[in-house]
């Protein structure tokens, strides 16, 4: 069985977005977009921990490329190297993030 921290356990079952800020990736190019949650990462390191919502809309017909993935993969890397704790996926499009603190 799997541990989940109580927060990202309460997570799961409720769409609990309760995030410090939010960060608009609608109508943004997957370039532009990458280059946004990589500066958002950088702006909001600190030494308390910190949720962050990479918000774009769910694809439609006429998205040129759906952001889910790309962002998907950059937060996966922001968790390899321990910028992040967890991200999970948003029902209301995106994702969010749970940044790691760090001691200065």
């Amino acid at each position: 069985m799997p541990f989940f921290e109580t927060e990202d356990a309460s997570a799961l079952t409720t769409q609990n977005i309760d995030v410090a800020h939010m960060i608009d990736l609608n109508g943004k190019g997957v370039m532009e977009a990458l280059a946004l949650v990589e500066a958002a990462l950088f702006a909001h390191q600190g030494a308390e921990e910190k949720r962050l919502w990479f918000r774009f809309d769910p694809p439609t017909g006429e998205t040129p490329q759906p952001l889910f993935q790309p962002v998907g993969r950059l937060l996966r890397d922001a968790i390899r190297v321990g910028n992040a704790k967890r991200a999970m996926p948003v029902q209301a499009g995106g994702w969010i993030v749970r940044l790691a603190s760090k001691v200065r």
